[in-house]
């Protein structure tokens, strides 16, 4: 009953209370009657209102929001807040781990082995670091150990520190180690064969205290004895003395005997000091034990006094009767003595011994006696008798052999002599001397005077472009390069500054009629070929090689020996190629460039023509690398046969497949400074080499040699020692044989072609006169092999005074059409004022046994103090279409350009 009344109660009460938004719900309930979405019967809704009125907003209804800062649609944990509807700016999840970058995300690609960053936010990266070492290990050669990582020093440990695939090169601790080239535990100190390295190298040693690493018996620890070394490396050459020093006595008077009292002990002896002691006067020349006692006031021999009746020059005197010093040989009368007897005289002969101004020392005169008892009474020697000659032709000048001598008159005899040719009018003393015509015009020799021919007077001649640029240093000819019939000439000015500093070029001047005297050699050229780099020294050496790739045309070789792609200095040689026209590439753009293997080869120091050395119808050229295998002017030297082919390309050396090698005998050769080939020496159908070695010792100390290298089918590399097919040697120590060489095909007319050869400083004639041999070709080079040339030449040209150093050039060519070869023979230091003008002989063929340059038939001579004319001199074909061959000659240090400018002659003939 009383709950029933609750009800009616209640129930009465919310009858009494309104309902404004008409939602069921009265006011006194509703917490907001006048919205019908919200009371006590509705769910809770997210729109900010307490929709079920039980005094919370919203609740239930709140989600978590991260701010999403890069927009990758990942948000940051560290960054939320909590509302039942999405944010701007954030998202529902929490998951990346670098909202300030989009490249940090789940998912994204992590592909980069050496970036360390987790751009996918799953804990890892591709980028590894095992050993700590800062470098991944995608670019760690060894990511296990930090001891080896690319930005490592490398050092004597033998692991590969750097990771550059070599292991302790360059390392930073390593020991510097010295040469050792004599094998004597000693190096030599010389930074450029100095070598860093961890461990010995083969050939080092670990001290540089050698001061001659040449000489086994030249080091610190040596003992000093009389060898011309320093063996103990200190205080000089055979100091101390060396024990073995022999003793020397004073030969004060030049002798050969010494004098006793006064000695020295040395190696060698000093001016002045023999090794004999027995001289009893060492003032006195005349004064020794072997003399000959003779009547000088002396005891010439040290025994019986002085001027004994034994004395050799003891004289017989004759009594002079009528005191004119001239006596009467009777031996009745006649006396031995050294002294002259009183009464007497040491000269016989007198013809009237009763009167004094009668006798053979008499003055003959005309005046009717026979005053010096020859000839009869005013005989022809009388001293006013007048010299009478035969005048036949009536040119004021007798002849020469028409000497009379009278104290009368003749009729039809003058005054005047000398005429070498009394029938012809035209020669005479005061005639010109006509060059070429066989006779001699002004009667100073006995047949026409040598043709002495300032080279200024030459047909043509072309000067150097600059000052300093040695023109003519090398110079080629005899092949005509553009066709046009006429033979060309290749000229190198090794200084040139054209292109840069001692680049160096070569000029090409074309053949033809008509001359050029004095222009400057780019004037005329038809191809200038300038160095590429500073220095290079091209045109040290120029050659026409023959047609090298058998297209018909004749190619060129310009020889560089200052270049430097393989090494300082190594040296080049460059191989352009004919386009058919006489046209060629600069050198930079060379068909071929052959380069030395080494710094400082002097590769291209010269180049030659070889011919076909293996006949297969491509021409062959030769590269000398006179330095190559240092150190120094220690050098063996070498030479490069380069093969013709039809396939072109950069050769260095032995490597490539056209080239190969002949190296030197001996440290000290040098090797390559002279070459010649093109000639077959024994006749067999091949083309053989022959190279010159100056410096050799095989018959004496730089008694020089020449080698042959026989053509063959398949030539090869070679060491001359083993391999060459021959070697003639100079006649005696210093005569540089082998200094130049030249084929001079067939001179002799045996089918074999013969070599000219110079010896610069033999000695035949006087002290470094020189000497030029002509070696004969034969079917067996073999059969020449360790023969001096004294016993092989055929002929001999010699100088004719000291220093002349003949040979210095030589070349054959037929000057004078006559079919026999002729030779130009250069000789830099002769000269009419001696003044170094320098001169090239021509001798006409043919020759016979030793002549001198005093016979040459023409000289060609340098216009200037110290032109050296004669440095080259080369017969170059026939020029201008005359038929001979034309002689061109290149100075290089002529004047007439500027200062060593350089120049080159061409002489066409000389009418001889």
């Amino acid at each position: 009953m009383r709950w029933n009344m609750m009800w009616m109660l209640a129930g009465m009460l919310v009858a009494c209370s309104p309902d404004k938004d008409g939602d069921g719900y009265r006011a006194k309930v509703d917490c907001d009657d006048e919205d019908d979405s919200v009371n006590p019967g509705v769910a809770e809704i997210c729109d900010g209102l307490d929709n079920d009125c039980d005094g919370e907003t919203d609740e239930g209804l709140d989600v978590d929001w991260f701010i999403d800062a890069d927009d990758d649609g990942f948000g940051d944990l560290e960054d939320s807040l909590s509302a039942c509807s999405q944010p701007a700016g954030y998202v529902d999840n929490s998951d990346d781990c670098d909202d300030s970058s989009d490249l940090f995300f789940p998912g994204a690609p992590e592909e980069d082995c050496a970036d360390p960053n987790d751009y996918n936010c799953d804990g890892s990266a591709a980028y590894d670091d095992l050993d700590k070492d800062g470098y991944p290990a995608c670019e760690d050669c060894d990511d296990s150990t930090a001891l080896r990582n690319p930005g490592n020093d490398e050092v004597c440990d033998e692991i590969d520190n750097d990771c550059d695939d070599e292991v302790d090169e360059e390392a930073i601790d390593a020991d510097t180690w010295y040469l050792d080239y004599d094998g004597d535990s000693y190096g030599l100190d010389n930074e450029n064969y100095n070598i860093d390295a961890c461990s010995q190298p083969v050939g080092y040693v670990a001290n540089g205290d050698d001061c001659d690493d040449i000489h086994a018996n030249a080091n610190p620890a040596g003992t000093e004895i009389c060898d011309g070394l320093d063996n103990d490396c200190a205080n000089g050459v055979d100091d101390g003395p060396p024990s073995d020093a022999p003793t020397f006595y004073a030969d004060t008077d030049g002798d050969g005997y010494g004098d006793a009292a006064v000695s020295e002990v040395a190696c060698s002896a000093s001016p002045n000091f023999v090794a004999d002691s027995s001289d009893c006067d060492d003032l006195e020349f005349t004064v020794n034990p072997s003399a000959i006692e003779y009547c000088d006031g002396f005891d010439n021999n040290c025994v019986d006094g002085i001027d004994e009746d034994s004395a050799a020059d003891a004289s017989t005197w004759y009594a002079d009767l009528d005191g004119d010093d001239y006596g009467v040989d009777d031996p009745a009368y006649n006396k031995t003595a050294c002294d002259e007897p009183l009464g007497y005289t040491d000269v016989d002969g007198d013809c009237e011994p009763g009167f004094a101004d009668s006798h053979p020392g008499g003055i003959e005169v005309c005046d009717g006696r026979d005053n010096d008892c020859v000839n009869g009474v005013d005989g022809p020697d009388a001293i006013d008798a007048g010299e009478y000659y035969y005048d036949g032709d009536d040119d004021g000048f007798g002849a020469v052999d028409s000497l009379t001598r009278t104290c009368d008159t003749v009729k039809g005899y003058i005054e005047a002599g000398g005429d070498c040719d009394d029938g012809d009018e035209f020669v005479n003393p005061d005639a010109v001397e006509v060059c070429g015509d066989g006779v001699d015009n002004d009667c100073s020799t006995t047949e026409d005077d040598a043709c002495q021919l300032d080279l200024t007077l030459a047909d043509a001649y072309w000067v150097g472009e600059s000052a300093g640029d040695e023109a003519g240093f090398a110079i080629a000819g005899g092949e005509d390069l553009n066709g046009d019939g006429y033979d060309d000439i290749l000229v190198g000015a090794w200084s040139n500054d054209n292109s840069s500093s001692g680049a160096g070029a070569a000029y090409v001047i074309p053949g033809g009629p008509g001359s050029t005297a004095g222009s400057t050699i780019d004037t005329d050229a038809s191809n200038v070929l300038e160095g590429i780099n500073t220095g290079d020294a091209a045109g040290r050496s120029v050659a026409m090689v023959g047609d090298f790739n058998d297209d018909g045309s004749i190619d060129i070789l310009v020889g560089a020996s200052l270049e430097d792609t393989a090494g300082s200095a190594a040296g080049a040689a460059y191989l352009l190629l004919n386009d058919g026209s006489g046209g060629f590439s600069d050198l930079g753009s060379a068909d071929m460039s052959i380069y030395g293997e080494t710094g400082a080869d002097y590769a291209g120091g010269a180049v030659a023509s070889a011919g076909d050395v293996n006949a297969d119808g491509f021409d062959d050229f030769l590269v000398g690398a006179f330095n190559y295998n240092v150190p120094g002017s220690a050098a063996r030297g070498a030479v490069y046969l380069v093969m013709g082919s039809a396939s072109i390309g950069t050769s260095s050396g032995e490597g490539d497949v056209l080239g190969f090698r002949i190296s030197g005998e001996e440290l000290g050769d040098q090797l390559g400074k002279s070459l010649a080939g093109g000639g077959d020496f024994d006749g067999d159908g091949y083309d053989d080499l022959i190279l010159g070695s100056q410096y050799s010792d095989e018959n004496g100390e730089d008694s020089g040699s020449i080698w042959f290298v026989a053509g063959s089918a398949s030539p090869a590399a070679i060491d001359l020692d083993i391999g060459a097919d021959a070697q003639v040697w100079g006649d005696s120590t210093s005569d540089r044989f082998g200094a130049n060489l030249a084929y001079g095909g067939d001179v002799d007319g045996d089918g074999y072609d013969d070599l000219v050869v110079s010896a610069s400083q033999d000695d035949t004639t006087a002290t470094d006169s020189g000497a030029v041999y002509l070696l004969s070709g034969r079917s067996s080079i073999a059969s020449m092999d360790e023969m001096s040339i004294r016993d092989l030449a055929d002929w001999t040209i010699t100088g004719v005074s000291s220093s002349d150093t003949i040979g210095s050039s030589v070349s054959v060519g037929d000057n004078d059409g006559d079919g026999n070869d002729d030779f130009l023979v250069g000789a830099t230091n002769v000269g009419p004022d001696g003044d170094g003008e320098g001169t090239a002989f021509l001798f006409l063929g043919p020759i016979a046994g030793t002549v001198t340059t005093a016979s040459a038939e023409a000289e060609f001579v340098g216009d200037h103090t110290d032109d050296h004319a004669g440095h080259a001199s080369l017969f170059v074909g026939d020029f201008d279409g005359s038929g001979n061959d034309a002689m061109l000659f290149g100075v290089p240090e002529d004047d007439e350009g500027g200062t060593d400018a350089g120049a080159v002659y061409i002489v066409l003939g000389t009418g001889l």
